[in-house]
C-alpha cells in the first residue's frame, strides 16, 4: 500500500476521492431506478435487459440499490474525520451539531416532500393509485415532515421513497453523536454492539444495516488516523474472513439469516473506500471541478424521483407511452437530472444551508 499517510487536518484533498465515489454512488442509485420509468399500470412485464446500454452497465442495473451501503460508509468516514475529535474534546455541542446536520439535510427534504404531495396527488388523479411508493397519507406526511419516516414507525416507503436512507441515517448521526461524547473507544464499541443487537431484535433491519455501514466506515477512519499500515491490514482481514466464513457456511452467525452478504457488501466497501481515500491526491488538479460533483449527490438523490415523476406525467397527459428502452430517454433522463440539481444546489440546497447556519448558530 506504500505510506498511508493519508489522512491530514491541513489537506482536504485526500477527501477528493470520496467526492468522487459519492457522485459514482449518486449515479449507481438513478441508473438502479431507471426501471421506474417501466412500472406504470398496466404496462406489459419488464426485463431489465431492455434497458439502455444494459451490456455496460447491467451491473448498476442489477446491483446499483447496494449504493446506499457505501453512502452510509462515506457518511461514516467522514464523520469521524470531521467531528469525532471535536465531539470528544467538548469543541462541538449538540447544538451546533444538530444545526450543521438539520441545516443541510432539511429544505431541499422538505422542498422535494411538497413537489411528491402535489405530484403523487396529480397521479393518482389520473391513475387511480400512486406511483411506485404508495403509503402517501397524512400518518406518513408526519413522519416524513420530521425525518423519521424510516424508523420502524412507517408501513413502507412514502413520499419521496429514495429518503428512506437519510432518515435512517439521521438516528444513526445522534447515537454516534452520544456514544463519542460520553463514553471510551471500548465502551463505544460495546454500545455499538448493543444497538446493533436490539435493532435485530425489534427488526429493524434499514437501522442495522446503516448502523453497520456507517460505522465500518468510522472504523476505517479511526484506523487510518493511527497512520499504521498494519491495522488497515488487520482490518480488512478481519472482514474478509468473515466474509469467507459467510460463504462457507451462512448459519455461521444468526443474524446472516436474515442479512445475507452483509461481510461480502462490507469488505467490498472497505476496499473502495481505501482505493479512492489512494487515488484523491491525484485528483488535486481538478479539485474543484471533483468537489463540485460531490456537492450534486445529495440534491441528485433527493430530487431524482420528483424529476421521474414529472416526466411520466408529462407522457400520461400526452398519452404517449414512455420509450424508456430508447438510449436517447436514457441520457435526457441522466443528463438533465445532474443539471437540475447543480441548480437546485446553487439555488435552494446551499444558500438554504447558509442563511439556517447564520440565523440559528
Amino acid at each position: 500500500m506504500g505510506k498511508l499517510q493519508i489522512i491530514n487536518k491541513n489537506s482536504k484533498e485526500i477527501l477528493l476521492g470520496l467526492e468522487l465515489l459519492r457522485f459514482i454512488s449518486a449515479l449507481a442509485i438513478l441508473i438502479w431506478h431507471y426501471q421506474h420509468f417501466a412500472m406504470l399500470p398496466n404496462t406489459h412485464s419488464f426485463e431489465p435487459q431492455q434497458q439502455p446500454f444494459y451490456n455496460y452497465l447491467s451491473f448498476f442495473y442489477l446491483n446499483g440499490a447496494k449504493a446506499v451501503y457505501l453512502f452510509w460508509a462515506l457518511s461514516g468516514y467522514i464523520f469521524f474525520y470531521n467531528y469525532y475529535k471535536e465531539i470528544k474534546t467538548y469543541k462541538l455541542t449538540i447544538y451546533a451539531f444538530f444545526i450543521d446536520r438539520f441545516s443541510r439535510l432539511y429544505p431541499l427534504h422538505l422542498v422535494t416532500l411538497l413537489a411528491l404531495l402535489s405530484l403523487q396527488i396529480s397521479f393518482f388523479s389520473n391513475q387511480q393509485e400512486y406511483f411506485i411508493y404508495r403509503n402517501n397519507d397524512i400518518y406518513h406526511f408526519i413522519l416524513n415532515l420530521f425525518l423519521i419516516n424510516y424508523w420502524g414507525f412507517e408501513k413502507g416507503y412514502s413520499f419521496n421513497g429514495p429518503v428512506w436512507s437519510v432518515s435512517a441515517e439521521v438516528l444513526i448521526y445522534f447515537i454516534f453523536f452520544f456514544t463519542t461524547l460520553k463514553l471510551s473507544i471500548r465502551n463505544n464499541v460495546l454500545a455499538l454492539f448493543g444497538f446493533l443487537t436490539a435493532m435485530y431484535m425489534l427488526e429493524l433491519k434499514t437501522l442495522f444495516m446503516c448502523a453497520f455501514f456507517f460505522y465500518l466506515g468510522g472504523i476505517l477512519n479511526r484506523v487510518i488516523e493511527t497512520n499504521k499500515r498494519f491495522n488497515i491490514f488487520i482490518l480488512l482481514l478481519i472482514v474478509f474472513l468473515l466474509y469467507s466464513l459467510e460463504l462457507s457456511n451462512e448459519q455461521f452467525i444468526f443474524f446472516l439469516l436474515d442479512y445475507p452478504n452483509l461481510f461480502r457488501d462490507g469488505f467490498l466497501c472497505l476496499l473502495l473506500l481505501i482505493v479512492f481515500l489512494k487515488i484523491g491526491f491525484i485528483l488535486k488538479r481538478i479539485g474543484p471541478f471533483i468537489s463540485g460533483l460531490g456537492n450534486l449527490t445529495y440534491s441528485m438523490y433527493l430530487c431524482h424521483f420528483p424529476i421521474q415523476l414529472l416526466i411520466v406525467l408529462f407522457f400520461l397527459e400526452r398519452k404517449i407511452d414512455i420509450p424508456y428502452k430508447h438510449s436517447l430517454f436514457f441520457l435526457f433522463f441522466i443528463i438533465s437530472t445532474t443539471l437540475i440539481s447543480f441548480f437546485v444546489y446553487k439555488l435552494l440546497e446551499k444558500p438554504a444551508k447558509e442563511f439556517l447556519r447564520r440565523k440559528l448558530n
